[in-house]
């Protein structure tokens, strides 16, 4: 089921190219959709273009994007305003960097999941690719120590004033 990497394409640079692991829930999805696509081999991708070939960034980039401007709220409003505003010349105005989610925010928040959730520091490196884990200790570790340390705060509050709070 899981297509061998095709470390000759310039999208799969060499080395590049690992095993996540996946809920088996996930798994039986994913086998779900190759089996209707077009390209059902073992060794082909389970997302492609027409001709089989993976996606390359740009056209993940723009079909996010896409979803991004036509989702909506329980209300119906844009769930991303910012991608319908316009200019006063009636252009889209420019959207600053880290305003809306991107393929990257996914996989921070995917790293900070598994460290959160017991991960160690050098599995999770090794699934990000990163070529020792202190890359993701200066990222990822810093922002743990800051959730720990806002949890504890919160526990001390909450022991501090629980006879306030139970009334």
């Amino acid at each position: 089921m899981t297509p061998k990497p095709d470390t000759s394409s310039p999208s799969v640079p060499d080395g590049s190219a690992r095993t996540v692991p996946i809920p088996r829930a996930l798994a039986v999805i994913l086998a779900r959709h190759k089996l209707v696509s077009r390209h059902v081999n073992d060794d082909q991708y389970v997302f492609s273009t027409c001709t089989g070939r993976p996606f390359g960034q740009q056209n993940i980039r723009r079909a996010l994007r896409r979803a991004q401007s036509r989702a909506r709220n329980e209300t119906r409003s844009p769930t991303f305003p910012i991608l319908h505003e316009r200019d006063h010349a009636g252009r889209p105005v420019s959207i600053p960097h880290g305003v809306l989610p991107s393929m990257h925010s996914f996989r921070h928040t995917v790293a900070s999941r598994a460290l959160l959730a017991g991960e160690s520091v050098d599995e999770v490196a090794f699934l990000l690719g990163h070529r020792n884990a202190n890359v993701t200790r200066a990222v990822y570790v810093r922002e743990l120590a800051d959730a720990r340390r806002r949890t504890m705060r919160r526990s001390r509050m909450v022991a501090e004033f629980a006879d306030l709070l139970q009334s």
